[in-house]
């Protein structure tokens, strides 16, 4: 979920508390709206504050994550290290349940003298903004620029008074309300409003989550309507509001995540623990809101990156694949037609066999067809000699058993670069890291499917550096398995030994996978089973669904002349069904 109002009051008090008196060293702009400020704090020594107005993710907070800077700083940044670097943050400020932080910077200006700034991250989805305000109240600059045709009720430029964002006509603050206050007010909801609607429409600074989670304690349920409410559940309702006011005036805000059952990635954050997903997340605490956000928007970040570069990879793959399947459907249709071809031939044989009987001009001959003891009538072109008719048909029947044999061959070939296609699709589906597309992107670049950067230089192909992914069997023995399609090359043809034993899904895109053997012992059936578990897990093949792997001996496999990255042909081959769960699969894992 975005950063809520209430969630920034915990970060705010726990900021506060730990980065007061820090001086600002270096100043770093990773992102295009994203600025990080290396502190060294009191309290806690060097440390990264992020400030972000990425409008799918703004947020503040410690982190641990190091990005790369660009090679030249964007302005704004090359403005804030003139104006901030060497500074001291003297404090932050929520103005009320506002989703608008302060910091209150005091730093020294070119002529030798302290002033004061103050850095504003506004934190209101797509119109979240980053402004630098001097101490006459003026903007300085600010990372999103906002004019009169952006918005006639607000405008943030250089030179402009800095004003707080609107405020949403009507909205409550909770935290100046009576607990007297708060039961005529959940008393006399709209009857036929959605009680956790209408709990963010009152109040500032609730979220949906956070008032679903309100309503499923007050209820048991998450949306009811007012009118489904008894009597009681309004009293827990109330309730409930009053103590979260109390918990954000004694600051008293809990860091807590969700993180999904099944695979274990962050699902959502607040300052409560929630309940009202059951058991599809599983919830804990964190020491600190910092955490919970690194953790939260770490992953967020990373998945969001990871998918815009596979996607920009797969784009270019899919196009290639759909143009190639297009190909190979005329070609099949070309196919069909070539295999027709012995009609030719008989037209001119039946042609030949009658020509004392034919005269140029004939649109048609009926001969006797020896061939099944009937008439038959042959076309005829008029402007053509019957001997030139013939030979017409005799020429189209050498054409399409010409066509028969060179469209066999290609379709062939098609459809072996249709599964390399298939293979590098299912390794992107698997990429987990920068250093997995890299690879790929180099694979590409060599299959052709990509073309290599400019740089007038030759350059070799560069090396693999990701190792194979490592298991190990219950019995302890080593399997590896390749990333894509490269490695599996390297894996199978030049690190495996050829009594190592070769597993892969039949009949899916997946990855080689190697049981490293002892030469004096024969691996268990257990090994085998597992070996072709952890196969069928690195394929397209679905989890829990029976797959068949193939597996034989590293020396019965070759890789065919020409033949694409990861290609192979094998013989003297076993297969076994084996079903992969993930969970199975995990604990042989390798943590490395």
């Amino acid at each position: 979920m975005p950063l809520d109002a209430i969630c920034l009051c915990g970060i705010t008090n726990e900021l506060n508390r730990d980065l007061a008196n820090s001086r600002i060293d270096k100043v770093q702009q990773p992102e295009k709206d994203e600025i990080v400020l290396l502190l060294r704090a009191p309290q806690l020594g060097n440390v990264r504050l992020v400030l972000s107005c990425n409008a799918n993710q703004p947020r503040v907070h410690l982190t641990e994550n190091q990005k790369e800077n660009p090679m030249q700083a964007p302005m704004f940044c090359m403005l804030l290290r003139k104006n901030l670097q060497g500074g001291r943050i003297l404090g932050l400020e929520q103005p009320g349940l506002e989703r608008v932080l302060l910091l209150h910077i005091s730093c020294t200006n070119e002529f030798g003298d302290t002033v004061s700034r103050k850095l504003i991250l506004e934190i209101m989805g797509r119109h979240s903004n980053l402004i630098l305000v001097g101490e006459d109240g003026r903007i300085i600059d600010c990372m999103r620029r906002v004019d009169i045709t952006s918005s006639q009720k607000r405008q943030v430029l250089p030179g402009l008074l800095y004003h707080y964002p609107p405020k949403q006509d009507g909205k409550i603050d909770l935290t100046t309300l009576k607990q007297a206050d708060i039961i005529p007010l959940v008393a006399e909801m709209p009857p036929e409003k959605q009680v956790d609607k209408w709990l963010v429409e009152t109040f500032e600074g609730l979220s949906p989550l956070v008032a679903r989670e309100l309503v499923h304690f007050a209820a048991g349920e998450a949306s009811p309507r007012a009118s489904e409410l008894t009597g009681n559940a309004k009293d827990k309702l109330a309730y409930r509001l009053h103590t979260l006011q109390q918990e954000i005036l004694a600051q008293i805000l809990l860091p807590y995540g969700l993180f999904d059952t099944k695979s274990g990635l962050p699902a959502d954050f607040s300052f409560l623990e929630l309940h009202q997903y059951g058991a599809k997340y599983t919830g804990r605490f964190f020491d600190t809101f910092s955490q919970l956000l690194d953790a939260y928007y770490t992953n967020k970040d990373h998945a969001e990156r990871m998918n815009r570069k596979i996607n920009a990879l797969l784009k270019g793959i899919v196009t290639a694949y759909e143009r190639l399947e297009r190909k190979l459907g005329y070609q099949e249709i070309e196919l069909s037609a070539a295999k027709d071809r012995e009609k030719y031939r008989i037209y001119g044989e039946l042609l030949t066999s009658q020509m004392h009987t034919l005269e140029k001009g004939q649109s048609a001959a009926t001969v006797n067809n020896y061939y099944t003891g009937q008439e038959e009538r042959v076309p005829m072109d008029i402007r053509l000699s019957p001997q030139q008719n013939a030979a017409k048909y005799f020429k189209e029947y050498q054409k399409h058993k010409a066509a028969e044999i060179f469209l066999s061959k290609q379709l062939a070939a098609g459809q072996k670069e249709l599964a390399y296609l298939e293979s590098v699709m299912d390794e992107l589906s698997r990429a987990d890291s920068d250093a997995d597309l890299k690879e790929i992107h180099s694979e590409l670049v060599q299959s052709g499917y990509l073309q290599k950067a400019n740089t007038g230089k030759k350059q070799k192909p560069e090396a693999l550096k990701l190792h194979p992914h490592e298991y190990r069997t219950t019995e302890g023995l080593q399997v590896l398995v390749g990333r894509n399609n490269l490695q599996n090359d390297q894996l199978t043809l030049k690190t495996a030994k050829k009594n190592d034993l070769w597993f892969h899904t039949k009949g899916f895109p997946g990855s080689h996978t190697i049981l490293v053997t002892n030469r004096d012992e024969e691996p268990s059936d257990r090994c085998y089973t597992e070996a072709a578990m952890i196969a069928a897990f690195h394929s397209k093949a679905a989890e829990g669904v029976p797959t068949d792997v193939d597996y034989t001996r590293v020396q019965h496999v070759k890789k065919p002349g020409s033949a694409q990255p990861g290609m192979v042909i094998y013989d003297k081959f076993y297969t076994a069904t084996v079903t992969a769960q993930n969970a199975d699969i995990a604990k042989l894992k390798v943590r490395k």
